[in-house]
């Protein structure tokens, strides 16, 4: 029997029938025994030493049985799993790294024999499936997983993402198997458990730019809030307690005669050099950038199109399941050109997220022929799933002679930061994140600040030198030299930008010396020890191996890829033998994947073929129920992601027997399929009359460029008129409104989240390199969540989005800045409305 699964309204998107039992007298919620998740752990600068703790329980009275729960949840990709434990009531449990086949066999054979365990698995490198069997009522079990990661610089400091819940990704048709079980089980606004964080310091002061925290005498930083929903990141910022400029390069080592070590390479500051640019942008307009994160990528690329200057070069893409290309190859900028490419930017049409296909042909692209900044610079929330190849392609692209560097701007609230990293990595660029959650930042004011990193490039063809003939380097091009040196290429820098190297040397008579190229050569090079450095080297390494596996080289360039790697004299069976590319796959997958075993069991660091797997002794009652634990909603996806019954949750799900079944279950794109199957209905647009249309398909150019730039999708609101009349200066600040002196409360519309900002002035009297600018204060009178330039706004007709949550009665400030008197002598009569 087929189902039809838009009929039902338990079905699955992914044509899989499911049982789902409901009460419909009593209409319970989903059982959940996740009760709560704890972040802990320590910074020291660059290198942290985190662990997640799951702690699950539940009453007799609300489920009388045993049970077994499932819980996919994230963790940083590029973070080294070296450890896991288990607490059941009083007994606890140190676990073993086993090849995942044996650890999947040691746990079903608890199961079935009545006895408590749990099982840890690596689906991606950031999705990790938690297995517990053996969970009784009355009773806690705790499941704690430990990890280290480097840091990424941010200023002063260095950034730590620390990621909460598992997004639903794209999957292409050709990779369904292989990505089945890195989706999410299910998702709800409110998955019925929370997460708190504990984060101990020293020398140094950590914030986060996207949660409060609060910090007690002994440096340890807490939620101020108390425990949350996790339904977007949270980022972690370390800064020195006295700011002083980074050295050009640190280095740290394991201490081991055949050395790992990390580089940190920063790029100069200051007045330096800066190169022209040969750019093409590409923006995503796959159906989940729709709203938000769409209006505020348009708003910023008009204005990073309009402070490029006419020695750069310029092409632009918009992609989504096909790509429209502004030009065939990239034109030198004129005036004309720019206008020509803000209009084409409004374009409306929308899709599925084939970056990797619009990448390759970015990469195709003729190339300036002169000393320049060659980049491919890409906004989107990188949710898809096609990693191995589109990191082939970057690869690939680095060998090139003139090679276009990439770079990723990722926005979103759960972003797909590993894949955004590695890009950035291998493609000599940077990678930068956003949330798109109202409640942390104006999206569009954190997206003009971050482009504006791409206006001036400080140091192309960075590299560094090694005195060492062969190094292991996670993904980066490394170049041997006459004089038995090895040359690790880093790429092309803005100001205050650091990069990470990751290698492995081998034994040598002389200590290793490090000596960086393109920016001046690096003398006294401050050299730590910490012995985690191999873990995050074997953590990387078996990255690069999975990804290896996931590319579909042919088998010469394979074997020449683990040669690479330091994995030479590998067999792998010849193209003459065999004649289906299913069966080659497979070939070459035994092959990686025991690599990967042997790597994963040496370095102690979880993989995708391994696995953690803890067994209580003891048996108890065996399982009668099996429940999933559903994850938070990424905080601005729409409500098409949710999971497909709405209306009741049903208290268990009965799941297949077997374990392959049973994961098949959760597989494929599921719930991407479901927002792509409606995509007719949800890419339909307001027009300003209120009618609604679909956009049109075909290529060419767009039937709707008439509808403004940043255009709500949204029927449009009555606006706000929150300051009219003439700015009255002091010290070039004029305060235009300030909700602490407003006499009537009732004034003040009941906005929540305000979605637009208008202005109205006469246009001459803004110049165009005007440094007047608008500044939006909510809650914090202290730190502006808007900056933005009034030159920006008039020359955009106006308006421009917004993307701020605020609560009627909460402190909002208004100013205006005119550092150089435009307004001071000028009768200027002004009007600025919000909207919702």
């Amino acid at each position: 029997m087929i189902f039809n699964p838009d009929w039902y309204e338990n079905s699955r998107p992914d044509g899989v029938a499911v049982i789902e039992v409901v009460d419909k007298e009593t209409n319970k919620k989903w059982f959940i025994p996740l009760m709560k998740t704890v972040c802990e752990g320590t910074i020291t600068g660059p290198l942290g030493d985190f662990s997640v703790t799951h702690s699950f329980r539940f009453e007799t009275s609300t489920c009388p049985h045993t049970i077994e729960a499932f819980y996919r949840f994230p963790l940083p990709g590029d973070a080294a799993v070296h450890g896991f434990s288990v607490r059941f009531g009083e007994v606890e449990i140190h676990s073993d790294l086993k090849p995942r086949v044996l650890a999947e066999e040691d746990y079903d054979r608890a199961k079935k024999e009545g006895k408590s365990a749990a099982l840890l698995t690596r689906e991606s490198p950031d999705v990790f499936t938690l297995s517990i069997t053996g969970i009784p009522p009355d009773e806690d079990v705790v499941v704690t997983t430990k990890y280290y990661q480097a840091g990424r610089s941010e200023g002063p400091g260095f950034t730590f993402r620390v990621p909460l819940t598992t997004s639903p990704r794209y999957v292409r048709s050709d990779e369904v198997s292989s990505y089945k079980d890195a989706q999410p089980f299910a998702l709800m606004r409110d998955p019925g458990h929370r997460f708190s964080l504990s984060i101990a310091t020293l020398n140094g002061v950590i914030r986060s730019p996207t949660y409060t925290l609060s910090t007690d005498a002994n440096g340890v930083s807490k939620l101020s809030g108390g425990d949350i929903i996790p339904d977007r990141d949270c980022v972690l910022t370390w800064t020195p307690l006295e700011t002083t400029n980074h050295p050009a390069m640190q280095v740290f080592l394991d201490g081991s005669e055949d050395p790992c070590f990390l580089a940190l390479i920063n790029t100069p500051t200051g007045d330096v050099k800066t190169y022209p640019r040969d750019v093409i942008l590409m923006v995503d307009h796959s159906g989940s950038m729709k709203g938000t994160k769409w209006e505020a990528a348009t708003w910023a690329v008009e204005h990073f199109l309009r402070g490029l200057n006419e020695t750069d070069h310029l092409n632009i893409c918009l992609f989504e399941t096909h790509a429209y290309w502004f030009s065939p190859q990239p034109l030198l900028v004129t005036k004309e050109r720019i206008n020509e490419a803000i209009e084409f930017i409004k374009d409306k049409r929308s899709g599925d997220t084939e970056l990797g296909v619009a990448l390759e042909l970015a990469f195709s692209q003729n190339r300036v022929p002169r000393e320049v900044s060659r980049q491919v610079l890409i906004i989107t929330d990188a949710e898809v799933t096609d990693s191995g190849r589109i990191l082939r392609l970057i690869e690939n692209e680095i060998r090139h002679s003139d090679p276009r560097r990439c770079s990723i701007l990722c926005i979103d609230a759960a972003p797909n930061s590993t894949l955004a990293l590695q890009m950035a990595e291998r493609g000599g660029g940077i990678a930068k994140f956003l949330t798109s959650s109202p409640e942390e930042e104006d999206i569009t004011t954190a997206l003009d600040e971050i482009l504006r990193l791409w206006s001036a490039p400080a140091a192309i063809g960075l590299s560094l030198a090694v005195n060492r003939k062969t190094l292991l380097v996670d993904g980066r091009r490394v170049t041997k030299m006459d004089d038995h040196w090895c040359d690790i290429d880093i790429g092309d820098l803005p100001c205050g930008v650091t990069a990470w190297v990751a290698a492995k040397a081998p034994a040598g008579d002389e200590p290793l010396s490090f000596t960086l190229h393109g920016c001046g050569t690096s003398s006294q090079i401050p050299v730590s020890t910490w012995p985690a450095v191999r873990a995050l080297f074997g953590a990387r390494l078996i990255t690069e191996l999975e990804l290896i596996s996931q590319a579909g080289f042919a088998e010469h360039e394979l074997t020449k890829r683990l040669g690479a790697l330091g994995f030479s004299n590998i067999s792998i069976p010849g193209d003459e033998k065999t004649v289906y590319h299913e069966n080659k796959v497979t070939g070459t997958l035994d092959i990686t994947r025991k690599i990967i075993i042997e790597e994963s069991l040496k370095y102690g660091i979880l993989s995708s073929v391994t696995a953690f797997i803890a067994v209580r002794n003891e048996a108890g009652e065996r399982v009668q129920e099996t429940v999933i634990v559903p994850n938070a909603l990424p905080k601005g996806w729409s409500d098409s992601f949710l999971s497909s019954n709405r209306k009741c949750k049903s208290t268990m799900v009965q799941l297949p027997k077997t374990r392959k079944d049973r994961f098949m279950y959760a597989g494929g794109g599921s719930l991407l399929d479901l927002s792509a199957r409606d995509s007719n209905y949800s890419s339909m647009i307001m027009q300003p009359d209120g009618t609604m249309k679909l956009p049109d398909r075909n290529l060419g150019k767009s039937t709707l460029s008439d509808i403004p730039v940043g255009y709500s999708f949204r029927a449009r609101p009555t606006g706000w008129c929150i300051f009219s009349g003439r700015p009255i200066f002091e010290q070039g600040v004029a305060v235009l409104y300030n909700s602490a002196f407003q006499q009537d409360p009732k004034s003040i519309p009941d906005i929540p989240v305000l979605h637009r900002l208008c202005i109205t002035i006469e246009r001459t009297l803004v110049r165009d390199n005007s440094r007047l600018e608008l500044q939006l204060f909510v809650d914090d009178p202290a730190v502006p969540k808007v900056k933005v330039s009034v030159g920006d706004l008039v020359k955009s007709g106006g308006c421009r989005p917004l993307n701020i949550r605020w609560v009627n009665g909460s402190a909002i400030v208004l100013k205006m800045l005119d550092p150089d008197g435009e307004l001071r002598q000028i009768p200027a009569n002004i009007k600025i409305e919000l909207s919702g």
